[in-house]
């Protein structure tokens, strides 16, 4: 895992992962921004961004990512935000709603990723067929 003071990167299922944490301000978005493209001239054009733990979001993070979310698009990548309901209110704009995606969690971003259905948070269990010996 790489760290800065405020962002953390991870691999979540092969998919790139940004934690954003503390105060959002132009110094993170450049931050973001530029771990982002960094991502993408590796390869990595499925990205996750979590904002949930990050403060003092608003606008700005829509002005910051939906550049380089519409040239990741150009490539078919996504960048892909996680945040919470409070945080979806302050940022959504017009502009950016056709270049990002959002989500409400890590999981439901992975599924949009992926392509697969959430799970739920409930316990899974394996089963096996056998054949029923009194059949016979």
């Amino acid at each position: 895992m790489i760290e800065t003071p405020d962002i953390a990167l991870r691999l979540h299922s092969g998919v790139p992962v940004l934690d954003v944490c503390g105060e959002w301000a132009s110094s993170m978005a450049d931050a973001v921004v530029e771990t982002i493209q960094a991502l993408a001239a590796a390869g990595h054009l499925e990205i996750i961004v979590n904002l949930e733990r990050a403060k003092s979001v608003g606008a700005g993070v829509t002005q910051a990512l939906a550049p380089l979310a519409e040239w990741i698009r150009t490539r078919h990548g996504h960048i892909e935000l996680v945040a919470t309901a409070e945080q979806l209110k302050s940022m959504v704009s017009q502009a950016a709603l056709g270049q990002l995606r959002w989500a409400a969690s890590e999981s439901l971003a992975m599924s949009h990723i992926k392509g697969e259905p959430v799970r739920s948070e409930g316990q899974n269990c394996t089963a096996h067929v056998v054949a029923n010996p009194a059949a016979g």
